[in-house]
């Protein structure tokens, strides 16, 4: 049972059934997992979701908004029609969360946000803001579990090769990479469909792939 007073940060994915999602963060001072009565901060009349999955349980609120900001870009929630989100979390110091909005104020909010680019510049001062910077251990959680299971396309692989040539690994690092390729292998092989793309898993994707690295036609 929760302690009166404690509170509790989660990020969600509150989803219709076979339809769209949103994707948020929330305080509360209940179990993340007894909180179902709530489903999200939407705007979207025509957005109706009956569950809620938890995406990830953090420490702080902090934590909770930079777990949120990772799957909004991740997802591209703002430009994706899967998503009821009306725009992305960019920042970690700008949180509305629970300031009541009119609806003229939520359609400029909205309108700002659609289909702003990034310049060249802003890219780079973003990235030279996160160097150095640790990843919470909930964030680094929900960047593997995003990525978890998904095939890697050709120029994803080229950039991986590129990004490791010329490292040298230690040899300790190579025997736990070795003892994690055996354990994770176990009666997994590859298979390819024709359009050359491949997958590393334990049963066959679909009717369209066969066995092996190499589609045979």
């Amino acid at each position: 049972m929760a302690q009166a007073g404690s509170k509790y940060h989660y990020v969600y994915r509150s989803y219709e059934p076979l339809g769209r999602s949103y994707i948020g963060k929330r305080t509360c001072f209940c179990l993340p997992e007894e909180d179902t009565n709530y489903f999200g901060s939407y705007s979207d009349p025509d957005f109706y979701p009956t569950q809620k999955e938890i995406l990830a349980i953090c420490e702080t609120s902090g934590d909770a908004l930079e777990v949120e900001i990772f799957f909004h870009w991740f997802y591209d929630v703002a430009c994706n029609k899967s998503f009821a989100n009306k725009a992305k979390q960019t920042s970690k110091y700008f949180n509305v969360e629970g300031v009541p909005k009119t609806e003229e104020h939520r359609k400029k909010i909205s309108e700002s946000n659609k289909g702003v680019p990034f310049t060249e510049e802003h890219c780079l001062a973003i990235s030279e803001a996160k160097k150095g910077r640790p990843v919470s251990e909930a964030c680094r959680l929900a960047q593997i579990s995003a990525v978890s299971g998904r095939p890697k396309s050709k120029e994803h692989r080229r950039k991986i090769t590129e990004a490791n040539t010329g490292k040298k690994m230690t040899e300790e690092a190579r025997k736990k990479m070795s003892a994690k390729r055996r354990n994770n292998n176990m009666g997994r092989g590859w298979w390819v469909n024709f359009k050359g793309e491949t997958m590393f898993q334990h049963e066959c994707p679909g009717p369209e792939w066969q066995k092996g690295r190499k589609w045979k036609g």
